[in-house]
């Protein structure tokens, strides 16, 4: 069981526990139940109370994260979880956040693909399974990923990526393969690739 009684600042309402704990009840909960002070409520209204303010801050906290940066759900998840916020409690808040568009698993594969092919010089494989290692599904990653390769173009990312590893494997072809294959890229691709720069460099010399 628990009482409604008014906190320290004037406008913000609590509920006391019988048990001597109390928490704080968010006004869009107060006004969606009614509540006004010296209420009297049972304890199975008291447990959908609190679950109801749970979900609320654990929604809150989600936010913040997502201020940040975008987050996949999973990694919210996860976050949250941490932070010893219940899967019950989480479920609903996320599901809130979905469907307000503050949270995307499409927006997050889609700055995550970008980033990562930019700044790490990363190819299509590495990229997708990066992505479903943060749990975008398998399609949804697949699709991500295809639709920024061709947006950057495959040649240009693999180029840079060749560019970047040339210096490390010493010039040696076997080594620089191993390197891109590990970058994502298939091994047949960078086979092709690297004959195409043997062959434009014998026509150069």
């Amino acid at each position: 069981m628990a009482v409604i009684k008014r906190g320290v600042h004037g406008n913000v309402l609590t509920a006391a526990c019988s048990g001597g704990s109390s928490f704080i009840i968010p006004p869009d909960i107060q006004h969606r139940y009614h509540l006004t002070e010296g209420m009297e409520l049972s304890e199975e209204e008291t447990q959908k109370l609190m679950h109801e303010c749970r979900v609320h801050q654990a929604g809150e906290k989600a936010v913040a994260f997502l201020a940040s940066r975008e987050h996949s759900r999973r990694e919210l998840e996860q976050k949250l979880a941490q932070r010893g916020f219940s899967p019950e409690e989480i479920a609903p808040a996320l599901g809130s956040l979905e469907k307000r568009g503050l949270q995307s698993d499409r927006r997050f594969a889609e700055q995550w693909v970008r980033s990562r092919a930019e700044r790490m010089a990363e190819g299509p494989v590495k990229l997708a399974a990066g992505l479903q290692a943060r749990g975008i599904e398998q399609s949804l990653a697949q699709e991500v990923t295809d639709a920024v390769i061709s947006e950057c173009g495959r040649i240009n990312m693999l180029n840079r990526a060749y560019e970047k590893l040339l210096p490390k494997s010493r010039g040696i072809r076997e080594r620089l393969i191993a390197s891109l294959v590990r970058k994502g890229f298939s091994y047949h691709e960078v086979c092709r690739f690297l004959e195409n720069i043997e062959d434009s460099d014998a026509w150069d010399g």
